[in-house]
């Protein structure tokens, strides 16, 4: 396709399981993509939104399992806005994502994302216990972002002679 042509394409997806990499495995819930690209093939234009119901996966290197993915993406033309993303530790604590992306070209540009967690587990392996309480605000260029809020430490313990 010359840099001149546009492409056109709509995907629609409605279930789907697939593993991603070493460092994320057992991957499994349901995917709902519908997706129209417009616009030039150097800066293509989205529309149409994603999602993701009773997703789980696993992260080896941090020993969680974590399930109950739901998440729900919309895109306009420059822009993904995250409705609603959440997951739960594998002790039923959730973390709630929500904020938009801008797009540019195929690269991410401003963002304005909020994250709240609370005693939800972030390391279960040998080297020791993480569970943290936060609400964070990310915003700014992704490449660096400006992150605020509040983070603590509501469990935590760190085996330092392994």
């Amino acid at each position: 396709m010359g840099p001149n042509q546009s492409p056109h394409a709509s995907i629609k997806v409605h279930r789907s399981r697939t593993g991603l990499t070493a460092a994320v495995t057992e991957v499994e819930g349901t995917a709902r993509i519908d997706l129209h690209v417009t616009g030039p093939a150097e800066n293509p234009l989205f529309d149409g939104g994603l999602g993701v119901e009773n997703g789980a996966f696993t992260v080896p290197f941090l020993g969680r399992r974590f399930s109950g993915l739901t998440s729900t993406f919309r895109f306009d033309p420059g822009r993904m806005h995250v409705d609603a993303l959440r997951v739960l530790d594998d002790d039923g604590d959730p973390l709630e994502v929500t904020g938009e992306v801008g797009l540019r070209r195929l690269a991410l540009g401003e963002i304005a994302l909020k994250a709240r967690g609370r005693a939800f587990g972030i390391v279960r392996n040998a080297l020791g216990t993480v569970d943290l309480d936060f609400d964070l605000e990310a915003t700014g260029p992704v490449t660096r972002p400006r992150v605020a809020g509040l983070t603590s430490v509501r469990t935590g313990r760190i085996e330092v002679d392994q």
